[in-house]
């Protein structure tokens, strides 16, 4: 029962960037506060059990909890990730920045 409530509390902050990002409106300070709000309780919710927020190292060494994956035709369509960025200034590559990935891309 509670790890659903912190399901559905996941999802709702993943469906409201999703509905931002299809209508292409930005997210406020405000949105994002409210979001992580969710998602953070979610994560860290004492009676959250088994693999619902399974950290994972990224290719860069940095955490990556999966969120969301909408998966279309066997593939997935759209992966919604929350990732944990060291501060500006204390990351081993300067390089890496907040970005974004398109399923499908090429180059």
């Amino acid at each position: 029962h509670e790890d659903s409530e912190q399901l559905v509390r996941a999802a709702i902050g993943v469906a409201f960037l999703r509905e931002k990002a299809r209508r292409t409106q930005h997210a406020t300070p405000a949105d994002l506060a409210t979001v992580w709000h969710l998602i953070h309780g979610a994560i860290t919710h004492p009676m959250t059990t088994g693999p619902c927020f399974t950290a994972s190292r990224s290719s860069q060494g940095f955490l990556a909890v999966p969120l969301c994956s909408l998966v279309k035709d066997g593939n997935i369509d759209e992966l919604y990730r929350f990732h944990i960025w060291l501060p500006d200034g204390q990351r081993g590559n300067l390089d890496f920045a907040v970005h974004s990935h398109q399923a499908f891309a090429q180059s």
